[in-house]
């Protein structure tokens, strides 16, 4: 009996401990370039178009996965804050010619944050709360969510959500 109750305490406070390290993670914000790009067939597999708020997340934040299309980052959304404004676009691609912090973004979401002939702007980014963590594209420029609630991903290198 004692010895149930001490493993039970062992895995009360194991959880505990593991959300307290977590809590760090929970308030990055990146910051890096925003530039656009003519969307098509993307890293995650789906084709998306140039009307839609779609973005290609950097080579080194994304990851080499053994298939891309299964990557935790497709289909996350991030909100972006560019010198014109702010929008919120759903991750479909990878951009390998990003450093990390930079965003690759659809003319319609560029648009939202500078004008297309600013052609690459400081940017400031963060990913939202996906209470459904994908809410698959379906098609137009559809909102994705309107929650503006943050997850924040910490640390350099390929992150994980």
């Amino acid at each position: 009996m004692i010895r149930s109750t001490i493993i039970l305490c062992s895995l009360i406070i194991f959880g505990i401990v593991s959300s307290i390290q977590a809590a760090p993670l929970l308030h990055k914000r990146f910051a890096g370039q925003g530039t656009f790009y003519e969307v098509g067939l993307g890293a995650c597999g789906k084709v998306n178009n140039d009307n839609e708020l779609v973005a290609a997340l950097s080579a080194p934040q994304f990851g080499s996965p053994p298939n891309p299309n299964n990557s935790p980052f497709c289909g996350r959304q991030v909100r972006v804050n560019g010198p014109s404004g702010s929008v919120t676009v759903t991750l479909v691609d990878r951009c390998e010619a990003c450093q990390f912090g930079d965003l690759d973004l659809s003319p319609t979401a560029f648009q939202q944050i500078a004008p297309l002939s600013a052609g690459r702007v400081q940017i400031t980014w963060d990913f939202c709360l996906n209470r459904s963590k994908d809410r698959k594209i379906s098609g137009g420029n559809k909102p994705l969510a309107n929650t503006e609630d943050r997850i924040n991903i910490k640390g350099r290198g390929a992150l994980r959500p």
